[in-house]
């Protein structure tokens, strides 16, 4: 019922003009103002459930994309992928032991730095690496800031300790090309870096070789060209 309907129900009524507009005023206070507030208090609900909802979608969306990838290249690979809150948000071994290794550790949202540390120390723990052992790490990432930041930290910590230790930024746009042939992006920078010396190696050789085979490989210029 709008005012003006009111109104006019009021001026067939014969009562005093006090009362009358009294009685209006409660109506307008206690019905007509009450509607309109509730739906405009409705509307600020969804306006606010909209938006929560699309936060929500965002900071998943955040959450779940890759913007680095670290990849751990010995007798063995692994690769993790690292969003920007510097979370783990997946794992990836080439081999059966590995991938055994890396279900053991339960890396899935830790920080990657400690996940870093947790893999070294099984491989260490498992045989796998030693101080002598040839290690290539790769920081591949398109933030160039990250990756420097990223990769000095990275060399910094484990260079005293392996005497073997590489630590490389592979070009980011690698990284699906490694994932479509199941290599790590570690061996697969090396096997590019082949490439340029000798056109006719196979990937092929390269997946089934150790990362420090790969390097000899590497090293062997325009031998078979």
């Amino acid at each position: 019922m709008t005012l003006n309907k009111i109104k006019k129900a009021f001026d067939t009524i014969h009562a005093k003009e006090e009362l009358k507009e009294k009685t209006r005023q409660y109506i307008y206070d206690n019905v007509y103002n009450k509607k309109h507030s509730f739906n405009k208090n409705k509307s600020n609900r969804l306006v606010l459930a909209l938006a929560t909802v699309l936060i929500m979608f965002i900071t998943i969306s955040t959450y779940i994309t890759p913007v680095m990838a670290i990849s751990i290249d010995s007798q063995s690979s692994i690769q993790f992928e690292v969003n920007k809150f510097n979370r783990v948000i997946s794992v990836s071994a080439y081999d059966d032991n590995t991938n055994k290794l890396i279900q053991s550790l339960n890396l899935k949202h830790s920080n990657y730095e400690d996940a870093l540390d947790l893999i070294i120390n099984e491989l260490e723990s498992k045989n796998i690496i030693d101080e002598d052992t040839y290690v290539n790490i790769s920081i591949s990432t398109k933030d160039n800031k990250m990756g420097n930041k990223v990769l000095n930290e990275v060399e910094n910590k484990y260079k005293e300790h392996y005497k073997n230790l590489n630590c490389n930024n592979p070009d980011a746009s690698y990284q699906n090309e490694a994932k479509k042939h199941n290599m790590s992006i570690g061996k697969y920078q090396e096997y590019k870096n082949s490439q340029q010396n000798n056109p006719n190696l196979s990937i092929e050789e390269f997946k089934n070789s150790c990362i420090d085979q790969c390097e000899h490989k590497n090293q062997q210029k325009g031998k078979n060209k």
